[in-house]
């Protein structure tokens, strides 16, 4: 359903994960992370989950900060901004996704990525749709059964299929100011 959607993740466990977690956009050669918080230096590690079924982690590295970045300032999203190197096999085509700062382990089960860093044992991604855009998530654990961490709309610009539950959207916890 979402192929061609790239989901990247990534927590600082001091500051906590909705601090930390950003939107990432790769076009025409080109990947950028929009990531509030502290500023990251270059080589930051950021990991990315590629959320389709069955999703895989891909690694990447921040290479510096940019001015700006177009797609993303066309669906809302602030900065800061920075330019990440993506390492791996990567899908042809434009991405989109989540990103942080981090190297947690991943652990592959029943097409589904998982991922381990500080307190977060088992921590997962989510994508889905609204009428217009996409909802992207990071869970505790298994989404919609735990604390939803972070939170943020993709404004696509035209119609698609609603496939989004209350738990993803709605407005409650720590999260529900990062990323809008």
């Amino acid at each position: 359903m979402l192929s061609g959607i790239l989901l990247s993740m990534a927590v600082s466990v001091g500051a906590g994960p909705a601090s930390n977690a950003g939107v990432v956009f790769s076009s025409a050669g080109e990947t950028c992370l929009a990531l509030s918080g502290a500023p990251l230096p270059v080589g930051s590690v950021v990991t990315v989950v590629l959320p389709d079924v069955p999703q895989r982690v891909l690694g990447a590295t921040v290479e510096g900060p940019l001015d700006s970045c177009e797609m993303m300032t066309r669906s809302g999203v602030v900065g800061p901004f920075y330019r990440l190197a993506l390492q791996g096999r990567v899908p042809d085509g434009p991405l989109l996704g989540v990103a942080a700062v981090g190297a947690p382990r991943p652990i592959a089960a029943d097409g589904l990525a998982r991922l381990t860093w500080g307190q977060f044992k088992h921590a997962s991604v989510r994508s889905c749709t609204s009428r217009e855009g996409l909802h992207l998530t990071i869970w505790e654990g298994e989404p919609l059964k735990t604390r939803r961490l972070w939170h943020h709309y993709w404004y696509l610009g035209y119609d698609v299929e609603p496939s989004c539950v209350d738990a993803d959207v709605e407005e409650s916890g720590p999260e529900a100011e990062v990323g809008r």
